[in-house]
């Protein structure tokens, strides 16, 4: 039994795990898969929640989700969702894991994306701005990126 891999699904749950991981774990391998790969596959998931205000494939029975997410079923872009946001996320999830973005590009490329948005005036800090919130979780992603940086040096 993969202890690990049973502890990322219950913690993470089913939909932020990359398709590699499912795969070695379904073929019952020994092996660890777990890799800065699989960490930005997780991170593109996390991405799309964040711009969907929704948890993935939460109308998804797990056993379903494993063949749907084995055979490249991702979740669909959601209306109003820049262009260069959707593109970063979509990115996370190449097949292949070794085309997929670094740590340290998505974290550069947030902080493009929030200094634009200074820049242009699009960001309020006013109580019921829903960007401020946006902001703010890009934020707190950026400093875990940047843990995680650290980690993997």
């Amino acid at each position: 039994m993969n202890t690990e891999a049973d502890l990322h699904d219950n913690l993470f749950g089913i939909p932020y795990v990359a398709p590699e991981i499912i795969k070695t774990y379904k073929a019952k391998l020994k092996q660890d898969n777990y890799t800065k790969y699989s960490d930005v596959y997780s991170l593109g998931v996390l991405l799309w929640q964040i711009s969907s205000g929704k948890p993935p494939f939460e109308d998804r029975d797990n056993n379903m989700l494993y063949l749907a997410i084995m055979s490249g079923d991702r979740e669909k872009r959601i209306s109003g969702t820049p262009d260069r946001y959707y593109n970063l996320y979509n990115q996370c999830w190449n097949e292949e894991p070794e085309a997929r973005p670094t740590l340290e590009y998505i974290y550069d490329t947030l902080e493009k994306f929030l200094k634009k948005d200074y820049e242009k005036g699009k960001v309020d800090d006013s109580d019921n701005n829903n960007e401020g919130e946006l902001i703010l979780f890009l934020q707190i992603i950026k400093l875990s990126l940047l843990c995680k940086m650290i980690v993997y040096k």
